[in-house]
C-alpha cells in the first residue's frame, strides 16, 4: 500500500429476520506502511460473552445484602443470613489469568458504605471470604473550569474494577450564561478501585454536542479540570446524500481525528458506512467507490435512498494527531469506552 493510501473494510451478513443484507464498511484515508488498524467499535466493557465459570462468595453476617463488583460485572444472592452466599460468575471474555479485585457495596441507615478486597484469586468453583472492613463512602470534588456558555451539564463519575466500571454518582446543572467555573462533590470509595473515570456531557435542548472524559488511575481526593483544553471545532447538523455527507462547522480546534457515519438502504441492503480520516477543516466528506467485484454490496454502485449520518471530532491527549489515533479506527468516539487503564483526558464533539 503506498504511503498516504486508503483501505476499506468490508464485512457483510444477512438478516433473515428483516430480509436483509447488512453491509458495514470501514474506510480509513491517509493509511501508512506498517499500520495495524482497527474496524468496528470494541464490545462494551459491561457486555460478556463466552463460556462461564463461577466462585461462591461468603459475605459478613452484617453485610450479607451487599453486592460484590468484580471483573465480570456485580454478584447475584444466593441466600442471606446466617450463610450469606452471593455467586461471582466470570465470562469467558472477561476470566482473570490470575487474581481479580473486588468492591462491595452496602446501603443502610441512610449511608453507603464501600469494601476493598484486592487480589483475590480465581478458582473455578472455588470459595472466598469477603472482609468484614467497610467504610463509609467519601466525597472527591471535581473543579470545572471554562464551562462552554449555555450547555446543559451532566457529570458522571464511575470507578474501574479492574476492566469494569461502576457508576457511583452524577449531577447535573443548569446552562451558564457566560464560561465559569463550577465545583461538583462526586461519591467514591478512598483508595479503592483501579481507577476513577470522570465523564462530562454537554448538550443544548434534545442534543448531545460535547462528551469529555478525564481517566485518573488512581483514587484521587480532587480532580481540576480545565474544558478549555482539547479545543474543537462546535458542529451543528449534517445531511447524507448518494455520495458522501455534508455538515456545518464553526470555530478551529486541533482534532486528533475525524469519524463520519454514512447510513443508505438500497434493494435488498442496508449499509453503515463509517470513514476515519484526517480532521482537516472541512465540510463534506465523499464514499470510496468499491472493486467492480463488490458492487452488489458498494452504495455508490446502487441507487441509495433513506439516507443518514452523524460526524464526530475526537481529540485524545495521549492520541493527539492522526499518526497516533487513527490506528483505533471509530473506537475512539466513545470516549468512555476506550484506555480507561492509561491516564488521559478526551474530548468528543458531535453533530446533531
Amino acid at each position: 500500500l503506498p504511503d498516504g493510501g486508503t483501505v476499506t473494510v468490508l464485512q457483510s451478513y444477512d438478516d433473515p429476520q428483516n430480509s436483509r443484507t447488512v453491509d458495514l464498511l470501514t474506510t480509513f484515508r491517509s493509511v501508512v506502511p506498517g499500520d495495524a488498524l482497527q474496524a468496528g467499535r470494541p464490545k462494551a466493557r459491561t457486555t460478556f460473552v463466552g463460556q462461564t465459570a463461577s466462585m461462591t462468595a461468603h459475605m459478613p453476617t452484617d453485610a450479607y445484602s451487599a453486592t460484590l463488583y468484580f471483573a465480570c460485572g456485580s454478584s447475584s444472592q444466593i441466600s442471606g443470613p446466617p450463610n450469606g452466599l452471593e455467586t461471582l460468575t466470570f465470562y469467558e471474555s472477561c476470566q482473570p489469568n490470575g487474581p481479580f479485585n473486588m468492591l462491595a457495596l452496602r446501603d443502610g441507615n441512610g449511608q453507603r458504605d464501600y469494601m476493598w478486597q484486592p487480589g483475590t484469586q480465581f478458582v473455578t468453583d472455588g470459595d472466598v471470604t469477603v472482609n468484614d472492613t467497610f467504610a463509609p463512602m467519601g466525597q472527591y470534588m471535581a473543579s470545572l473550569t471554562n464551562i462552554p456558555p449555555q450547555e446543559n451539564i451532566n457529570v458522571t463519575s464511575m470507578t474501574m474494577i479492574d476492566t469494569f466500571p461502576v457508576q457511583l454518582d452524577a449531577k447535573t446543572f443548569d446552562p451558564t450564561v457566560n464560561p465559569t467555573s463550577q465545583n461538583v462533590m462526586l461519591a467514591y470509595p478512598p483508595n479503592a478501585g483501579n481507577g476513577t473515570v470522570l465523564w462530562e456531557r454537554e448538550g443544548q435542548g434534545i442534543y448531545l454536542r460535547n462528551i469529555r472524559v478525564d481517566v485518573e488511575t488512581s483514587s484521587p481526593a480532587s480532580v481540576a479540570w480545565d474544558l478549555s483544553e482539547l479545543p474543537l471545532p462546535s458542529l451543528g447538523t449534517s445531511q447524507a446524500s448518494a455520495t458522501g455527507v455534508t455538515w456545518n462547522e464553526t470555530g478551529t480546534g486541533n482534532a486528533s481525528e475525524r469519524v463520519v457515519l454514512w447510513v443508505g438502504q438500497f434493494g435488498s441492503h442496508i449499509a453503515n458506512w463509517t470513514i476515519v480520516e484526517p480532521a482537516a477543516p472541512a465540510t463534506s466528506s465523499a464514499l470510496v467507490p468499491l472493486p467492480a467485484d463488490y458492487a452488489a454490496d458498494d452504495p455508490t454502485a446502487n441507487p441509495t435512498s433513506n439516507f443518514a449520518s452523524t460526524v464526530w471530532y475526537v481529540a485524545y491527549s495521549n492520541a493527539p494527531d492522526y499518526a497516533s489515533a487513527h490506528p483505533y479506527g471509530p473506537a475512539l468516539v466513545d470516549p468512555t469506552q476506550v484506555l480507561l487503564d492509561v491516564d488521559h483526558h478526551a474530548h468528543v464533539a458531535v453533530t446533531h
